[in-house]
């Protein structure tokens, strides 16, 4: 649902309530007297694969050491983007309800050799016509992907995408 929608909903929502003449509830005071404190678990780092927005880093507990990371061969990379296209067609096709768009598009994984994604680039082909809105998306999630290959590689893979 996106952003508008929502906020749509909510409007709605407050002026069904103001003209039924209810008053919204008091909120209820704290239970315990004292303050909680809240630590930060890190800063957000910038990344600037392409054009891409900064993200937050993860923590590092979540981040399996090098030593006890299972790595995979480059070999073994179609597979692996092969099990991830389905989630680029489902972002196609919610962008191409808001425009008509199609078209063949190629993306250069660049991969570190500890297997971080280090950056994603897509190049439509001609006569392909694609938003950069969805092309950012496309790449924003391809940089979410986990292949853990034991050798730095630019992964090059071709899809097409049609309604």
């Amino acid at each position: 649902m996106n952003i508008a929608r929502v906020i749509i909903i909510c409007l709605a929502a407050l002026v069904s309530l103001l003209a039924c003449g209810k008053k919204a509830e008091p909120t209820p005071e704290p239970v315990a007297d004292t303050l909680m404190q809240v630590e930060p678990v890190g800063l957000p780092q910038t990344v600037h694969p392409q054009e891409q927005r900064p993200q937050a880093t993860r923590p590092a507990a979540s981040q399996p050491a090098a030593a006890t990371r299972k790595t995979v061969s480059v070999d073994d990379l179609p597979a692996l983007v092969d099990a991830h296209k389905d989630r680029l067609n489902r972002i196609y096709l919610e962008y191409s309800k808001l425009l008509e768009m199609g078209g063949r598009v190629e993306f250069a994984i660049t991969l570190t050799k500890d297997g971080v994604i280090e950056r994603v680039d897509s190049t439509p082909s001609e006569g392909a016509r694609f938003s950069e809105e969805f092309l950012e998306m496309a790449r924003e999630d391809i940089g979410s992907w986990n292949l853990p290959v034991d050798q730095a590689h630019v992964y090059r893979f071709r899809m097409t995408f049609m309604k």
